[in-house]
């Protein structure tokens, strides 16, 4: 599903109304109308209800919608906070249709008059929020604050005209005071407010209604897409009645050490889960061990260890040799930073051809030479959570998580692969093109093991012939998919990653259910 920034929310408008001809006064009416059919929908009892009005065409999709709840029979009072000679454009002739009605309107300029015009908003049943667009740049004070935390205080539903007004920016930052809605109705596209946190725990539920702007307009504007079963289950590699295990893939997963051998078996049991043919560990034979109880379905392969017990350089010749036939690799988990290991991981990074899932240590080993990924000519993905990401990008945690999709684009483009941003709605960066947004998942999922999971699926589905541009954000949604469905038999405390192993298979059954639905 499609999500436009509001800079290109702007421009889809600009495009429709001068290169294909629609009159902007259409795509407000259209506006209007579902704003009206949400707002009777949800709240078919309301008699009384109070609509807030700017000064711009947030405010004209306002008076627009009074004069059809007014048509509907619905007792409508209009609250304006500006005045009529700041109404302009398609805002001031629906501003002008309202007065010619004789539909009540009031003009607020001031607290006084806002205070007057309070029994309007303690009387409604439901208020319509049209003050502000997305074009909002600051925090609002003054009388802008003063009406938001007095409909706050109210128990009155409100429903948002394409934004909670005080929500600006792309970011989901919550700067100001901003109005809490029931309901959010947007037009054309989703923003990305409407699914970041925090600002879009403040628009209940968002309806995407469409104005009239042409599809192709919209989609040739997205550089955000929110995950969802319809489209990911396209990504899902056949499975031909008459193929054999060599048909899907071989993966390799040369992750884990003597401290953190749980590792390699995540990483593998991910990759079997997610349908490779093959699946083989790479590591020090303590690891290999702690497999074969694990995930005995996977094969070994026994490399040479440090004094550590972890992968040794000198081992890097074998590795190469065995994979000469493979078809994709699996790098990191559980590696440990010791600095043999650290040469091993880079020498396989940079000397190998296959698809690569880089992980955990391994994203580690690059710290201070991020640069060095970018010499890779064969598809990579990188899966980092923030502190990983940080280091590679030589900034803060904070910095990261204060613009998460700027920071993994940021990230895929300094390297050129497809960057696997993990946490709360895990972002999937594709490099110069689209960045993904899952919405699956949820806080059980916080606990070691998780992403060597993750990493093993999207390990499979490389092998599996899979670009990374659709391995990452299938695996991204199969595994937050089956963590939810996971969470709903154990409860969020007690989930561990080997829950989603079992659950799986459920998530993937329900996602290709979708072609049934």
């Amino acid at each position: 599903m499609i999500i436009l920034t509001a800079q290109e929310m702007q421009q889809a408008d600009r495009q429709a109304v001068e290169h294909y001809g629609v009159p902007s006064i259409c795509l407000m009416e259209n506006a209007a109308s579902a704003i009206t059919e949400v707002a009777l929908h949800r709240h078919p009892q309301a008699q009384r209800m109070a609509v807030l009005c700017g000064k711009g065409n947030n405010g004209g999709d306002g008076f627009a919608a009074a004069r059809m709840l007014h048509n509907r029979g619905i007792a409508v009072e209009v609250l304006y906070f500006g005045s009529l000679k700041e109404a302009r454009g398609d805002a001031r002739t629906n501003l002008e249709i309202c007065r010619k009605m004789g539909i009540p309107l009031s003009t607020i300029r001031t607290p006084r008059q806002l205070e007057a015009a309070s029994p309007v908003l303690a009387e409604a049943d439901l208020v319509v929020d049209a003050l502000f667009g997305t074009g909002l740049a600051r925090p609002l004070e003054g009388l802008w604050a003063a009406v938001i935390e007095l409909v706050n205080a109210l128990p009155v539903p409100v429903l948002a005209v394409d934004v909670p007004s005080g929500i600006g920016g792309d970011r989901g930052a919550v700067e100001g005071p901003a109005m809490r809605a029931a309901a959010t109705v947007t037009f054309g596209a989703l923003k990305p407010f409407h699914v970041l946190p925090p600002a879009s725990e403040f628009c209940g539920e968002v309806v995407v209604a469409d104005i009239g702007i042409p599809m192709e307009v919209l989609e040739g504007l997205s550089t955000l897409r929110l995950a969802t079963a319809e489209e990911l289950r396209l990504f899902l590699p056949d499975r031909p009645r008459d193929a054999h295990k060599g048909a899907f893939g071989h993966t390799v997963c040369v992750c884990g050490s003597m401290e953190k051998p749980g590792a390699a078996s995540m990483a593998c049991l991910g990759a079997l889960r997610a349908g490779a043919g093959l699946v083989t560990a790479a590591s020090v034979p303590e690891v290999l061990a702690r497999v074969a109880g694990h995930a005995y379905e996977a094969m070994g392969l026994a490399l040479d260890a440090t004094p550590a017990r972890t992968i040794a350089r000198g081992a890097l010749p074998r590795l190469l040799a065995f994979l000469q036939d493979k078809d994709a690799l699996v790098a990191g988990p559980g590696l440990s930073t010791l600095p043999d290991t650290d040469a091993f991981i880079r020498d396989l990074v940079l000397s190998t051809a296959l698809p690569l899932v880089l992980d955990a240590d391994g994203l580690n080993a690059f710290v201070g030479q991020t640069h060095q990924l970018a010499k890779r000519e064969a598809p990579t993905v990188l899966t980092p959570h923030p502190g990983e990401l940080a280091r590679l990008l030589e900034t803060s945690v904070e910095e990261v998580q204060a613009d998460r999709i700027r920071a993994a684009r940021r990230a895929a483009e300094l390297t050129g692969a497809t960057v696997v941003l993990k946490g709360r709605l895990t972002l999937t960066a594709l490099p110069g093109s689209t960045t993904w947004i899952n919405p699956t998942g949820n806080a059980g999922m916080a606990t070691g093991g998780m992403g060597d999971l993750l990493s093993g699926m999207i390990g499979s589905f490389l092998g599996q012939g899979l670009p990374p541009e659709q391995a990452a954000p299938l695996a991204v949604f199969l595994h937050g998919l089956a963590g939810d469905l996971a969470a709903k038999a154990t409860g969020l405390p007690a989930l561990l990653p080997r829950d989603l192993v079992d659950f799986l298979p459920d998530a993937f059954k329900a996602l290709d259910d979708q072609e049934e639905d």
